[in-house]
C-alpha cells in the first residue's frame, strides 16, 4: 500500500491514480502566474523572490523566451565556492 495525497491505496488504487495522471492535461496542473527574471537580474533580487513567495526554482527569460532556470541549489552551490557557506 502507498499514500498518496492523506489516502492509503492498494496496487488497483495506484494504477488508477496513474492512469488519471496520465490522461491528465497539463494545463489542469501548470503554474499560471510564474515569476520569471532576466539575464540581468541581481542575485540578490532572485534570493529575495524566492524566499518572499516561497519558489524553489525561477526561470531566466531572454526577449520573453525561456533561456535557463535557477534553482535554490544552483544559489547555495554559488555561496559554498564562494566560502560564504562551510560544508
Amino acid at each position: 500500500a502507498l499514500q498518496l495525497f492523506g489516502k492509503w491505496l492498494d496496487h488497483e488504487g495506484i494504477e488508477k491514480s496513474y492512469d488519471e495522471a496520465r490522461r491528465t492535461p497539463i494545463k489542469e496542473v501548470m503554474s499560471r502566474n510564474v515569476v520569471a527574471v532576466t539575464e540581468d537580474e541581481t542575485v540578490d533580487r532572485v534570493v529575495e523572490l524566492m524566499v518572499h513567495r516561497d519558489l524553489n526554482r525561477i526561470p531566466v527569460v531572454r526577449d520573453g523566451v525561456p533561456v535557463g532556470i535557477v534553482a535554490r541549489f544552483d544559489l547555495l552551490r554559488m555561496m559554498m565556492k564562494k566560502g560564504d557557506v562551510k560544508p
